[in-house]
């Protein structure tokens, strides 16, 4: 079977999952579709494409990872050997998330200056929560002393402190207009704007 053949099989099979992690997996497939247009049978192949690419371990752990979900549904779909199954995963040290002191703490709270972003940084900061999360948050979700949100791993309930609930009440009662907590130029919140 062509590798872009198997691909385009993946990726309609994968169309509930968010744009973002379709296109994550349109990337690295690609990649691995031009060094092999035909899709290999045997883990060598598939070992020697993991073991020569560049980037830090964690980049190759990532496209481990998404050949092991590709290879895992059209090997399976089409009742075939996996060759995924004999393929090392590339080490990949584990990391102590950085975090930061009070101090800092106080410090990146007291450089902003606008409510939306005092509110966005408390949040943050108060429940951990992804950034798509907390761009796609609705008035609708926020409680007293909760915020549902849906993300990766569907909807879940996060504890705020009152500090936060009184900082998005606040928010809400300033804007009235937008379905969302925290809107940008056209609707809710995108990934640019909340990076820029």
């Amino acid at each position: 079977m062509r590798t872009q053949q198997a691909i385009n099989i993946y990726l309609e099979a994968r169309q509930g999952l968010s744009p973002a992690t379709i296109q994550w997996y349109r990337h690295k497939l690609h990649a691995f579709a031009e060094v092999y247009p035909r899709l290999p049978e045997e883990p060598g192949p598939i070992q020697s494409y993991l073991a020569n690419l560049k980037g830090s371990p964690e980049t190759k752990h990532a496209h481990f990872r998404t050949l092991r979900a590709f290879f895992n549904l059209i090997c399976s779909w089409h009742d075939t050997y996996n060759p995924m199954l004999k393929v090392f995963a590339p080490r990949c040290p584990k990391k102590v998330m950085a975090t930061l002191e009070p101090h800092e703490l106080l410090h990146l709270l007291s450089s902003v200056t606008t409510l939306k972003n005092k509110a966005i940084i408390a949040l943050l900061i108060d429940t951990g929560m992804r950034s798509g999360e907390l761009a796609g948050l609705r008035k609708q979700d926020t409680r007293q002393n909760t915020v549902t949100v849906c993300g990766k791993c569907g909807e879940r309930q996060i504890p705020i402190s009152d500090e936060v609930s009184t900082l998005l009440q606040a928010l809400i009662a300033q804007d009235g207009a937008s379905e969302y907590v925290f809107h940008g130029a056209k609707g809710r919140l995108t990934g640019a704007e909340f990076t820029g």
